[in-house]
């Protein structure tokens, strides 16, 4: 353990992991004011600010790979109280944060939110950074209400949440799109009167362009934030001048980048915060709907599998003909040379999966009204028998009317282990 003494005005950037008591005085972390008594936890792969609001004590259990750094500086750049200021002069608002990877994206949401809090408004925020997270499990755009100041969004219940399946946006732009949109929509609906949006750090590039620009256009925010350090987005700004408010914001002075090794630590530890009393439940393929996949789409023809394995020479589990493709599972490896075979014999596209890319495959749970209740890993298919077998933390299997195929695979663990590549089945 070691013992920080702060004067007023000081301040320390701890990283994780560690536990912080503040024993004398009173500290502000994002926003929140901490005082005497006061303990929290700051996870591997995250940074903290404590800013002294009077000379304070600290104590710090140290983990093995953390660190912390003393500053006399604001560590929050004052710019960022504008953010705040603005929401507070009355009627619902919507902000949209933009930035690069590691400018303070998110760490703004949590400030602006804990002021806002601390002055009595009720605030949403929907986090559509798919990839690093901190309102719901990595792969979901998540809705969560902040009511009360708080150290972490990863402390707030999720309220709704659209489920994408990845951990990257590439390739799923219109479910980015989507999925942003009905999360402010739900949060609309909800008692809250600022909506915050937090984003990825995609931002280079025509994709990147086209995604932001598509995301704005659908969500139509009242401000948005761009987050630089010169003027490394500008490109993303212009055709907004003249449409919508835009603030811009330093990136804090002393922001610490956080590695890719630390993005995935913390992808695993979200994964399995949401993932706590998992248990296995049955799901029959003749009572749900199943998105985001080819299965379940064509005709099944049992009878195409013992043809099929020989051009494959592989044991093929499953075989369905749709009629613009032909859908395959096998186990084990095929002859590559016999997929161009198939398209050759039944003119049209084939898809095929070796069950194994399958196994732990991330999944979204959603009820009748295409609501998100909760994620699950796919276990096991059985064709035979029209079941296949989900680990998941909800009980009740009859709520499930579609299942969402992700693209994230995942051990027991909550560590990725691979990952079903676009457009395979």
């Amino acid at each position: 353990m070691k013992i920080i003494n702060l004067y007023e005005g000081e301040g320390v950037l701890v990283s994780g992991p560690a536990r912080i008591v503040v024993s004398v005085g009173a500290v502000e972390v994002f926003g929140r004011m901490c005082e005497a008594g006061d303990a929290f936890v700051v996870t591997y792969g995250k940074t903290y600010p404590l800013q002294a609001l009077s000379n304070a004590k600290l104590e710090l259990s140290l983990g093995s790979s953390n660190e912390y750094v003393r500053v006399r500086e604001r560590l929050i750049p004052k710019e960022w109280n504008g953010l705040a200021d603005l929401m507070m002069n009355g009627g619902r608002k919507v902000a949209m944060i933009l930035g690069d990877t590691d400018t303070g994206k998110s760490s703004l949401v949590l400030y602006t939110a804990n002021r806002l809090c601390s002055a009595g408004y009720k605030i949403a925020v929907v986090d559509a950074d798919v990839g690093q997270s901190d309102v719901g499990p990595p792969g979901v755009i998540g809705l969560c209400l902040v009511e009360s100041p708080t150290i972490s969004l990863m402390d707030v219940p999720l309220l709704a949440g659209y489920f994408v399946g990845d951990k990257n946006p590439s390739g799923h732009f219109l479910s980015m799109v989507l999925g942003t949109k009905r999360m402010v929509d739900e949060a609309l609906k909800s008692e809250a009167e600022v909506i915050l949006i937090d984003t990825t750090g995609m931002v280079h590039g025509g994709p990147a362009r086209a995604l932001k620009e598509k995301k704005i256009e659908a969500v139509s925010p009242d401000i948005i934030v761009a987050l630089q350090r010169g003027r490394e987005i500008e490109h993303l700004l212009t055709p907004l001048k003249g449409r919508f408010r835009i603030l811009r914001f330093p990136v804090p002075t002393k922001m610490v980048s956080t590695s890719r090794k630390e993005r995935i630590a913390l992808r695993g530890f979200s994964m399995r915060k949401h993932v706590k009393g998992i248990k296995q439940l049955t799901l029959n393929l003749d009572r749900i709907i199943l998105r985001e996949t080819f299965l379940g789409t064509g005709v099944v023809k049992p009878g195409m599998k013992g043809e099929l394995s020989e051009i494959l020479k592989c044991e093929v589990l499953h075989v369905e003909e749709a009629s613009d493709v032909l859908i395959t599972v096998v186990k084990g490896v095929y002859a590559r040379e016999g997929v161009s075979k198939l398209r050759e014999n039944y003119d049209k596209e084939v898809r095929l999966a070796r069950v194994a890319w399958l196994e732990r495959l991330i999944l979204g749970l959603l009820n009748e009204d295409e609501r998100l209740l909760n994620i699950g890993f796919l276990e096991s298919l059985n064709f035979n028998n029209r079941q296949f077998i989900v680990s998941t933390s909800l009980r009740d299997e009859n709520a499930v009317k579609y299942v969402k195929f992700g693209y994230l695979r995942v051990d027991e663990d909550g560590n990725e282990m691979g990952r079903r590549e676009i457009g395979t089945i």
